[in-house]
């Protein structure tokens, strides 16, 4: 297709490889003017852990990086398209905000990056869409499919693109997202294939956005649990690791109609199709 035909996006993001996927399938899909890849600072090695509870942190950060090695190999920056990366946070300054008005994107795409506030966000009142690796309401904030793993709801895994608010992940659903879950996944597994799955929807999901095939829905924030960064310790990487061992998977996976029942998603798509 003709990249003139195309919806245009700013991609706001991290750095890590799951975040350079992402830029580089919505390359694909899109017009991208702007990639900004944020460089955030290891907020993991915390000065109050002590040595033991550091090597349990690291190990957990190791396994992920590994998996997202195996998941999405050797990703560089895609040279034909603008790439920058800013600091944490730096996204809100007039800076980035007068230059991204400037591109006037059809819509800004957000995956990993700090909290957009405005004026960006209003200049692009309902165009800003975030692909929040949780499923909100149910659990919003950071680490969102760590928790419920810790809380031993493998139903809760999952990932939610929605239209970016004021309120954290707390925006209009286009669509909800559940990984393919298989006998002997790890949390790296389900985290990435939630991450694949998700990726491969939104194009899908800004076509029928745009072409007012798909309502977003509202969701209630009276329900569901925010997680905090600062709440991970050794402790809850250690009770993590012990559900898998003790059959967590399995037993999900036996009971998986039911448990998923109990914490209904919206599935943005089905929803497109009864319309048209």
């Amino acid at each position: 297709m003709d990249d003139t035909k195309k919806s245009s996006l700013v991609i706001i993001t991290g750095n890590e490889k799951r975040h350079r996927f992402l830029n580089r399938e919505m390359c694909k899909n899109f017009n991208v003017l702007l990639t900004i890849f944020e460089v955030k600072a290891n907020v993991h090695k915390k000065a109050e852990f002590s040595n033991k509870e550091k090597e349990i942190v690291e190990k957990h950060f190791e396994l992920r990086e590994q998996s997202e090695e195996k998941y999405f190999g050797n990703i560089e920056h895609h040279n034909r398209f603008n790439v920058v990366e800013i600091g944490n946070g730096d996204i809100n300054t007039e800076y980035w905000t007068n230059k991204i008005k400037l591109l006037n994107p059809n819509y800004i795409l957000l995956f990993g990056s700090s909290i957009v506030k405005e004026p960006l966000l209003n200049a692009f009142e309902n165009r800003v869409i975030n692909l929040h690796l949780g499923l909100s309401p149910y659990y919003r904030g950071s680490g969102t499919n760590f928790w419920p793993l810790v809380h031993k709801k493998v139903e809760c895994v999952g990932s939610t693109i929605h239209l970016a608010s004021q309120r954290v992940d707390g925006g209009e659903i286009l669509h909800q997202v559940r990984p393919d879950i298989e006998l002997g996944d790890t949390i790296h597994d389900l985290g990435n294939k939630t991450i694949i799955k998700s990726i491969e929807v939104i194009p899908k999901l800004i076509f029928a956005y745009e072409n007012k095939l798909l309502v977003p829905i509202s969701q209630s924030l009276n329900i569901g649990i925010l997680c905090r960064r600062k709440e991970l310790t050794a402790s809850s990487i250690e009770t993590l690791y012990n559900n898998f061992n003790s059959g967590m998977i399995e037993d999900f996976i036996r009971n998986k109609e039911y448990l998923n029942n109990q914490y209904p998603i919206i599935d943005g798509l089905i929803l497109v199709k009864d319309r048209v």
